[in-house]
């Protein structure tokens, strides 16, 4: 942990240079420098719970397509959803979503290592299957006045729709073209982004921008994911 920008890291967060600007405590997780906290666990909670943006561009993540994609996940141990465009839990905090008939993505949480361990078992692919790269970056809107972020920023509105469907959406933020689902954690609605690294710092700095209008904030990877932050205990 620490204050400063020195790190063995070897991934380097595509929101990196906009994150550091805010001056937080770093920790590395997955060979990345990531935030840890931005101000005291209290205040960030707080946060969290009206409006908070983290940056989890950290989390390994791992696409695939082709025919057979769905049955040799199935041979991995892994049931991708059944419907197209909607996702499920897996163990360790991680999500899979079916994009397509025959695509999904598959993002680790903190704890898990599903994505690592596919993207090595797959390699370059099968006459079947193939392996799709992934370098997004990656986005967490959390609280109760996430909503009123996203109706200035989103062009789809979630409030049609159940949590419990756990929908997936290809739609657009403020321009940028970004891979969305919804989730409670803790009974706190949060929204986790995806989008081609390349536009991750704009998003993130007009995103920041309206949330700091509404009264949010930057939070830490410790703040939404209290496992990181026993790690420093």
């Amino acid at each position: 942990m620490s204050n400063g920008t020195m790190t063995t890291a070897t991934r380097i967060s595509p929101l990196h240079g906009c994150i550091a600007a805010l001056n937080p405590t770093w920790i590395e997780i997955h060979r990345m420098q990531v935030p840890l906290s931005f101000s005291t666990a209290v205040d960030e909670d707080r946060v969290r719970r009206r409006l908070g943006l983290c940056d989890v561009s950290c989390l390994d993540r791992f696409g695939l397509k082709g025919p057979g994609a769905a049955e040799w996940l199935a041979c991995q141990g892994v049931n991708p959803p059944a419907g197209i465009n909607r996702w499920e839990p897996l163990n360790g905090g991680g999500v899979i979503a079916r994009l397509g008939t025959n695509e999904f993505f598959i993002e680790d949480g903190i704890q898990g290592s599903f994505a690592t361990t596919l993207g090595s078992v797959l390699g370059r692919g099968t006459p079947a299957v193939y392996p799709v790269i992934r370098q997004d970056a990656a986005i967490a809107i959390t609280g109760r006045e996430a909503g009123s972020l996203l109706a200035q920023t989103c062009s789809f509105d979630f409030n049609g729709f159940d949590v419990n469907e756990r929908l997936v959406v290809m739609t657009s933020m403020v321009g940028v073209s970004v891979l969305m689902i919804r989730s409670l954690r803790d009974e706190v609605p949060c929204y986790r982004i995806w989008c081609d690294g390349t536009y991750g710092p704009y998003l993130w700095r007009t995103l920041l921008e309206i949330a700091e209008e509404l009264g949010g904030a930057a939070i830490g990877l410790g703040c939404l994911f209290p496992e990181v932050a026993l790690r420093q205990t």
